[in-house]
């Protein structure tokens, strides 16, 4: 009865023991990293060692709490001779959102988060950041992803042009302090002519 019992303790042992042992093997990564490619995001990253048998599982969130899973990778048996890259592009991440990407490396092990702020600003429009404007700030931008030239003009509604400038740069910011309440229209004119133009509110 004795050694049955020794004999089932040591069982016990050893698969507790083998248990914690494969829990707790670390499977070490690295160059895991994002690249943005126009609107859609490229998750990088390589398996430097550990076994991968169980696969590996992309998950994304867009407030780092909620993830959902994007894609699995199948992994590889038995310790790494090697480092292994895997490349996955996200053909439809959230625009003008910060998405955060975790990656969970067989069953129990999660790498920390990344994360990219992906800009998208729409092309043949003005984006006012607060409209009407109750801060004496005029925000906006618009897309010029070549960085020409673009004359920037802020009009009545009697036609008198009020401010005059130039930019190269997709956003701006103007000082509109000494402007009345009322309706204003931004024009942002091109080097061929062709114009951009929308309007705001100044309420102070």
């Amino acid at each position: 009865m004795k050694k049955a019992l020794l004999n089932v303790l040591g069982f016990v042992i050893i698969t507790l023991f083998g248990y914690a042992q494969k829990d707790t093997s670390l499977i070490i990564y690295s160059n895991f990293l994002i690249i943005p490619d126009d609107n859609q995001i490229v998750v990088h990253f390589a398996i430097d060692a550990g076994s991968t048998c169980n696969g590996i599982k992309l998950y994304h969130s867009t407030d780092n709490l909620n993830y959902v899973e994007i894609n699995y990778f199948p992994g590889v048996c038995g310790n790494l001779s090697s480092s292994v890259s895997y490349t996955y592009k996200h053909n439809n991440p959230e625009l003008n959102k910060t998405n955060y990407y975790k990656l969970l490396l067989g069953k129990v092990q999660y790498t920390e988060p990344i994360a990219f702020y992906l800009k998208h600003i729409e092309p043949n429009k003005i984006s006012i950041k607060q409209n009407p404007i109750t801060n004496n700030k005029l925000e906006f931008e618009f897309y010029n992803k070549s960085n020409d030239i673009y004359d920037i003009s802020i009009i009545n509604t009697l036609g008198s042009v009020l401010y005059i400038d130039r930019t190269t740069q997709e956003n701006k910011v103007v000082n509109i302090d000494l402007f009345k309440n009322g309706k204003y229209f931004l024009v942002i004119t091109d080097s061929k002519g062709k114009k951009l133009q929308t309007s705001f509110l100044v309420v102070n």
